[in-house]
């Protein structure tokens, strides 16, 4: 027996048969070169320029916001406010005039830093102090034979220094990365933290900071002499913690120079670990050395360093931060300067950091002499501190994305349901970092791209959503009638399918788009996936943004009566915030790429990058769906997650970041999975106008056309 769903597809490629080609729909529209390349432009001008300053007041206010807001990105604000120090002694190697305490400390609830402390018998009146640490150094980190010298010598000057293992380094590692083959970079290949308001580069900071805090506790410590130096990761972080411990009152950053806005632009250093989301939409790593001022900064650099610590992005931050050091009056406090080595922290660079550090602290005398002392060579369980509990890095990231769960309780009534419904769609606007809300784009209606064919007609169109950032479409439409309601879907491509056709039969307009940087259009690759995650601008809310601001171009039309949306796989999510925020879209339909973001942590993927960033601190798609209500909503299937980079260790794969298509999740899950938002479409009495689960595309197509 032929089944309805068939006859109604028969009657529609008969109907079809003499009206809009296939072709006509789906081929480009914008030329070659536009396609190609103006993700590329786009980015490169929307890179948002740094705040510059007139005078120190000026500076001294932007200072507080900055900072404070620093924090609250990092998500460590209220670690700070609530967690204190906490410290287990483990043992102590005596030498030949200093001592090697071993020590372990909370840097985070249940993050443990195993840390040796080298301390100088003979203390005077009292001792500077300096937190001196390595980079990505995986097997040796603290015990590296490098930093091994750098500390002697820094010792037998008379400083007090702690050196930890850093962040997934030596002890810390999960992996033993000193045997052969095996590398320990869980911190650079788990990104579940994204889904989270907590960072991997907070925990950093706090590793830091709670040194200073040991540092600060002891009582022949000078306060008012205590450093902060590393290479690398450990250069970016003596930044970070400069920047934001105003006790740190000299600091030398080590092959750690660069920028993020070069970074966007050559496609470079995707260490998520050290790059917290939307940082640079109101900031860089030239803000952190201003935030140093007006305390001693030297930034060194390799001859020939990583490709991302280039030495003209190096200039231009150190440039940005000397115009605050001399509001000042100190400019002579922050230097850049370039070794005559290459990535590292070698015999040159120790040099540089000895006699910076006798400028400041000892009247420009380099205590010991300018050259170093040969340095004995500890074995590496020698100065092995013994940790025996504590977080993984994935261990901290799952605890981060388990702390998000939370109750959200349906609404007493529609006074209260409306109310949420105004406070969660303001702080998703801002969550996916939307800049022209439903702003009427300019449209270059191209006269010579109109066809006609029976009763149909189609035109290709060309959005303008920003300045010089054209979008694709193709408005098909009735011949003749002088209202009609307008289904926008997501993408072209679609324009030959089942569902457009039954669409078209039953009296609707379609407008075919391709969101900027799909379908016809190149999205960039990594480069525009790293302006997206470091900026704050979403690739889901920028697709949300081009079909509102689609909309509002179709309801400025006097022959549109109604507008509705359709998307599916990657689309979906768009589709659903697009619906969620702009009011005028009368009903969606949508088969998402995965069921929720939630499941997405849950799929036993470490590598996938959270498409909205800290989403599951402000709920997930249940909620947005609710904030459809009660509208006609259909989400008509949804896929289980499953990685479109098959889980390979790398930092960022072009958008989609899952696979869009089977395996689906049965029916019976997604109506569980979405019973929360039928309940809230009930405190509308509007329960029949949600919907879950695939009721064939010709029969959403018709659901669609019926409107609310």
């Amino acid at each position: 027996m032929i089944s309805r769903s068939l006859v109604l597809l028969l009657v529609s490629v008969l109907e079809l048969a003499a009206q809009i080609p296939a072709g006509w729909l789906t081929e480009p529209v914008l030329p070659e070169a536009t396609r190609r390349g103006q993700m590329y432009a786009y980015v490169n001008a929307n890179i948002p320029p740094l705040p510059r300053f007139r005078s120190l007041p000026e500076w001294e206010r932007y200072r507080v916001t900055v900072k404070r807001d620093l924090l609250r990105l990092l998500g460590i604000d209220d670690i700070l406010r609530t967690h204190r120090l906490q410290v287990v002694k483990k043992g102590t190697l005596q030498r030949k005039g200093y001592r090697i305490d071993k020590i372990v400390y909370e840097s985070y609830p249940g993050m443990y830093v195993p840390a040796l402390v080298w301390r100088p018998d003979q203390v005077g009146a009292k001792a500077p102090a300096i937190v001196s640490i390595t980079g990505h150094t995986y097997c040796d980190s603290k015990a590296a034979d490098y930093i091994q010298a750098r500390n002697y010598n820094l010792v037998r000057r008379g400083f007090i220094v702690i050196s930890y293992d850093y962040f997934g380094c030596g002890e810390r590692g999960r992996l033993d990365a000193c045997q052969p083959g095996v590398w320990g970079g869980v911190d650079h290949t788990n990104s579940l933290f994204s889904y989270t308001t907590r960072t991997p580069t907070g925990i950093e900071v706090l590793d830091g900071i709670r040194a200073v805090d040991y540092l600060y506790s002891l009582p022949e410590a000078d306060r008012s002499r205590i450093a902060f130096t590393g290479e690398s990761g450990g250069g970016n972080n003596t930044y970070w913690v400069a920047a934001l411990d105003e006790r740190v009152t000299a600091a030398v950053t080590v092959c750690a120079a660069g920028s993020m806005a070069q970074w966007i632009k050559a496609d470079l250093n995707y260490d998520w670990h050290q790059r917290p989301p939307g940082m640079r939409a109101f900031a860089d790593i030239g803000t952190l050395y201003a935030l140093t001022a007006p305390r001693p900064l030297l930034v060194l650099n390799g001859r020939k360093d990583l490709a991302e610590f280039a030495w003209p992005d190096a200039e231009r931050s150190v440039d940005y931060a000397r115009a605050v050091y001399r509001l000042y009056g100190a400019a002579d406090r922050i230097a850049l300067e370039r070794s005559t080595t290459d990535h590292g922290y070698q015999l040159d660079k120790r040099l540089k950091l000895y006699e910076w550090l006798g400028r400041w602290y000892f009247a420009g005398e380099t205590p010991g002499g300018a050259a170093e002392i040969d340095a004995p060579v500890e074995p590496r369980e020698a100065l092995r501190v013994g940790l025996s509990e504590g977080l993984s890095i994935p261990e901290l990231a799952k605890r981060w994305v388990d702390e998000t769960r939370q109750e959200v309780p349906l609404p007493a009534d529609k006074d209260v349901a409306r109310a949420f419904q105004k406070d969660r769609r303001q702080s998703l606007v801002k969550l996916l970092g939307l800049r022209q809300w439903g702003e009427k784009p300019g449209v270059a209606e191209r006269q010579t791209d109109v066809i006609v064919e029976g009763d149909q007609e189609a035109e290709r169109l060309i959005f303008e959503m920003e300045p010089d950032l054209l979008v694709p479409a193709v408005f098909v439409r009735p011949a003749g009638r002088k209202r009609y309601p307008v289904v926008i879907v997501l993408e072209k491509k679609r324009g030959p399918s089942a569902e457009v056709r039954e669409l078209l039969r039953g009296g609707a307009a379609v407008l075919l788009l391709d969101p900027r940087g799909t379908g016809e259009m190149d999205w960039g690759g990594g480069r525009t996936s790293n302006w997206a995650n470091l900026t704050g601008r979403t690739a889901a809310g920028m697709w949300a943004e081009d079909v509102s601001r689609v909309t509002t171009y179709l309801l400025a039309r006097p022959d549109v009566a109604r507008v509705a949306v359709l998307g599916y796989g990657i689309f979906g999510k768009a589709a659903l915030y697009a619906t969620a925020l702009d009011n005028r879209i009368s009903a969606a339909a949508l088969a998402m790429d995965t069921i929720s973001y939630r499941a997405e942590t849950e799929a036993g993927f470490a590598h996938v990058y959270a498409g909205v960033p800290r989403i599951l601190a402000w709920g997930d798609t249940p909620q947005i769906a609710a904030l459809v209500a009660p509208r006609p909503l259909a989400i008509l299937r949804a896929g289980r997650p499953v990685s479109s980079n098959q889980e390979r260790p790398a930092y960022f794969s072009p958008v989609p970041r899952f696979d869009a298509g089977p395996p689906w999740v049965a029916e019976a899950e997604l109506r569980e999975a979405y019973s929360w938002t039928q309940k809230f479409y009930a405190v509308f009495g509007a329960a029949s106008k949600f919907r879950t689960g695939a009721g064939g595309e010709l029969e959403t197509a018709q659901w669609l056309v019926a409107g609310p």
